[in-house]
């Protein structure tokens, strides 16, 4: 019963930063942008996305099926499961999975993986777990489960509990294969990044820092090189308060894993410039370079693998305003050939609507290879 009630209690608080979030992003987009290099990489509309819309999730496999989860709206949630889209290199849709066991309410799936066997290893809101998919044959099951873990209190050893610095819901939010199939899995919620061993069960602490405690915290993990950096996203840095937002910052950090498999010291490589600005996904190319999507105010923006900016499209909020399908809040990235897929949510809208697309940008050179292992 407890437990029910503080789920309860914090998708509340949830709600009220979401609908905050909408006043913030208005603010951003006739606030002035920081000067930027004019940018040469032009987004196109690859695919729609239909009902029930709000695309999150995006993964490519090596044979080139794009899949595509479905999120829900942040302010008229929709009592209707998710659903898993795959389409063709050409953007055609090919075939619909509808997402089995959900919660009545909160429905809605984040970010994706793919193993050797081609396997789909799906992040679901609630219940808290990881689906595994089959797309030959549809198949479902429960892969891992996460759950609501306390703050740590002074003198507790490490373990089962949490840096953040009041009790919130688990909301695991994107997921990353190691070599030897573990999963390294971010919780936007409960500031820590948890560890779920080949062959899945009940997923376990692996790190957790105050530097990650927020609303909108951990996000984006992708391994930087051969297993051992992670790359991780903190959307909007120390925001406990919604009220908060429109001072929060993002973050993105470089998280070393040390030889024997525990978290070694994170690296500061980038901070946002302007009040509100915070990233969700992002995918890396060969170069290393990091191609962020930036949920606020509404960007694909490039960095050097030191975290220097690059170049941001569109450039400007105004510039954003102009295009046919504007940016709004886009979530994950995915690498096709010498192209980055990004999912525009539009997470504030009502229901589906024509702004809830893939988009498409030839950035020039091709994506870091993920590790897709073997797993049991």
């Amino acid at each position: 019963m407890n437990f029910e009630i503080n789920r309860a209690n914090h998708r509340s608080i949830l709600g009220i930063a979401l609908t905050v979030f909408i006043i913030a992003i208005l603010l951003l987009s006739t606030a002035a942008a920081p000067v930027q290099a004019a940018t040469t990489l032009k987004t196109e509309v690859f695919a729609k996305v239909p009902a029930p819309g709000f695309p999150e999730g995006v993964v490519v496999s090596d044979e080139n099926t794009i899949y595509v989860g479905t999120h829900q709206s942040g302010t008229n949630p929709a009592n209707a499961p998710s659903h898993v889209f795959a389409y063709d290199k050409n953007g055609n849709l090919k075939k619909d999975y509808v997402i089995q066991g959900q919660a009545s309410s909160a429905q809605g799936i984040l970010g994706m993986a793919l193993d050797k066997q081609g396997n789909l290893y799906i992040l679901d809101r609630h219940p808290s777990r990881i689906i595994r998919l089959n797309p030959k044959t549809g198949e479902q099951s429960t892969y891992a489960t996460f759950h609501e873990v306390k703050p740590c209190v002074d003198g507790q050893p490490a373990g089962d509990c949490s840096a953040e610095s009041e009790d919130r819901a688990s909301y695991a939010d994107d997921l990353v294969f190691a070599p030897d199939g573990t999963l390294y899995v971010t919780d936007i919620q409960q500031a820590l990044i948890w560890k779920v061993p080949n062959g899945g069960g009940e997923a376990k602490v692996w790190y957790t820092d105050p530097d990650l405690d927020s609303v909108f915290g951990a996000n984006g993990i992708r391994f930087a090189d051969n297993g051992k950096t992670l790359v991780l996203a903190v959307s909007l840095y120390h925001v406990t308060d919604p009220n908060q937002i429109f001072s929060g910052r993002g973050r993105i950090y470089k998280l070393p894993v040390n030889n024997d498999g525990s978290p070694g010291t994170k690296k500061l490589i980038w901070e946002a410039q302007q009040d509100g600005e915070g990233p969700d996904g992002f995918a890396i190319g060969q170069s290393g370079n990091l191609y962020v999507s930036l949920a606020l105010p509404g960007a694909l923006l490039v960095l050097s693998p030191d975290g220097q900016e690059i170049t941001r499209t569109p450039a400007t909020p105004e510039e954003n305003q102009q295009q046919a399908v504007p940016y709004s809040l886009p979530a994950n990235v995915a690498f096709t050939g010498t192209n980055v897929l990004i999912t525009n949510q539009d997470f504030f809208a009502d229901g589906p609507n024509d702004k809830q697309v893939l988009f498409k940008v030839n950035v020039g050179e091709c994506g870091k290879a993920l590790f897709r292992p073997y797993v049991k």
